[in-house]
């Protein structure tokens, strides 16, 4: 899975699990993703060793609604979002 965002941020990951590395992001320096199920991707984010944040993306079954929740472990901050396609 290859990801670039508009700030720069990139990086290319197998979505097995295993670590890789984060180009362009000051809060991370690894990422990994893994498929939890057909619907499910959870993706780690680590800095300097030490786990940063957890999102975990699951898309419905019919493909209408993306509900979004990232963890913050550095600071207790959670946030979830729902996604509607339209």
């Amino acid at each position: 899975m290859l990801t670039m965002t508009p700030l720069g941020e990139s990086f290319t990951a197998k979505m097995d699990g295993t670590e890789a590395p984060v180009k362009g992001d000051r809060g991370a320096d690894r990422v990994s993703i893994k498929q939890v199920n057909p619907n499910t991707l959870e993706q780690t984010y680590k800095l300097d060793g030490k786990l940063v944040s957890i999102t975990k993306m699951t898309v419905s079954p019919d493909g209408m609604t993306m509900q979004n929740f990232v963890e913050f472990k550095v600071m207790p901050i959670k946030i979830e979002s729902t996604f509607i396609k339209q």
